[in-house]
C-alpha cells in the first residue's frame, strides 16, 4: 500500500508497466477487489494487465471472476493469448471442471487462433485423467501435434490405477519405459493395476522385467533430532520396529483426538466472492 500511495502521489498510476505491476501485486496477494480498482483507474490496459488479474483469480480459485475477465476483454477488443489460457485451464484442472476445460481448449484454436502449447495439453490431460474421462484423454493424445512426454504418460498411468483401467494402462506404461526403462514408480503402478484385476500371469511377467531392469525405488527416510539425539526411520527397516510402534501409536491417538474435536481434512478450498468489473 505504501508503494501504491507513492505511485499515486507522483501521478504515475496511469503508467502501463506500473499499473500492470500493481494489478499483479494485489492479485497475487488475494486482494482482487483492489486489483480491479487499479485496473479500472488505468487509462490503458493490455493483455498483460488482464493476465495478471486472471492469474490472481486462478491462484484463489475464483472461476466466475476469471470468466468475467475474459468477457470484459472480449468486449474491450483485447484478445487473450496463450498465457491467458494457461491460467484458465489450470483453474479448470484445480476445480475439476472437465467440460469447461474442453470448451476453452477448443476455443483457443477455433475462436482465437492460438496454437495450444504443452502446458495447455498437460493441464487438460491431467484433469481428464483425474475425472476418469479416458476416451476424451485418448482423443487429445492421438490428435495433439505434440508427443506426450514422460510426465504426461506417468500422470495418465496413475489415473488408470485409480480407475482400474487396464486397457489404457498398458500403452501408457510402454510409453513411459520408452523414456525411462527403470521408472520404479511406473512399475509399481502397473503391478498394482494387474494385482487389483487379479491378472497374476501378467503381474509375474512384469515383476521379472522389473527385476531385470533393476527398477527399484530408494526407500523413504525421515530424520529427527530431539535433545541432541538423532533418530532415523527408513521404510521397510525392521530394526527400528520399537520406535515405529511408538510413533504409530502416538499418531493414532492424535488422530482420534482430532476427530473428537471435529477436525476433518479439507480436500477443496472455498472460492472467494466473484468480482464485478
Amino acid at each position: 500500500m505504501l508503494i501504491h500511495a507513492q505511485i499515486m502521489e507522483m501521478e504515475l498510476e496511469t503508467d502501463l508497466p506500473l499499473s500492470n505491476s500493481l494489478v499483479d501485486m494485489y492479485a497475487n496477494c488475494g486482494a482482487l477487489q483492489d486489483a480491479c480498482k487499479v485496473l479500472e483507474r488505468s487509462t490503458e490496459k493490455n493483455v498483460v494487465t488482464w493476465n495478471a488479474l486472471i492469474a490472481g483469480c486462478t491462484k484463489h480459485s475464483d472461476f466466475e471472476a476469471a470468466l468475467n475477465c475474459l468477457k470484459v476483454m472480449h468486449g474491450q477488443s483485447v484478445p487473450p493469448n496463450d498465457v491467458t489460457f494457461v491460467s484458465i485451464l489450470s483453474l479448470c484442472n484445480h476445480l475439476g471442471l472437465v467440460h469447461e476445460a474442453l470448451f476453452h481448449l477448443t476455443s483457443m484454436t477455433n475462436t482465437y487462433y492460438i496454437l495450444p502449447r504443452y502446458e495447455h495439453y498437460m493441464c487438460t490431460l491431467d484433469l481428464l485423467g483425474r475425472a476418469g474421462f479416458f476416451d476424451e484423454a485418448e482423443d487429445i493424445v492421438n490428435t495433439m501435434p505434440l508427443c506426450p512426454d514422460f510426465i504426461a504418460l506417468a500422470s495418465l498411468l496413475n489415473h488408470c490405477k485409480t480407475y482400474k483401467n487396464t486397457e489404457l494402462a498398458g500403452p501408457y506404461f510402454n510409453g513411459i519405459v520408452s523414456f525411462d526403462s527403470r521408472s520404479a514408480l511406473s512399475f509399481v503402478n502397473m503391478l498394482d493395476i494387474y494385482d487389483s484385476e487379479g491378472v497374476k500371469e501378467y503381474s509375474d511377467l512384469l515383476e521379472g522385467i522389473r527385476h531385470n531392469a533393476n527398477a527399484w525405488k530408494k526407500p523413504g527416510m525421515a530424520c529427527l533430532e530431539i535433545e541432541d539425539e538423532k533418530y532415523s526411520f527408513v521404510v521397510g527397516d525392521n530394526k527400528t520396529s520399537e520406535q515405529i510402534d511408538g510413533v504409530s501409536a502416538k499418531l493414532k491417538s492424535l488422530t482420534a483426538l482430532l476427530r473428537e474435536e471435529g477436525y476433518l481434512p479439507q480436500a477443496v478450498f472455498g472460492s472467494i466472492h466473484p468480482l464485478s468489473l
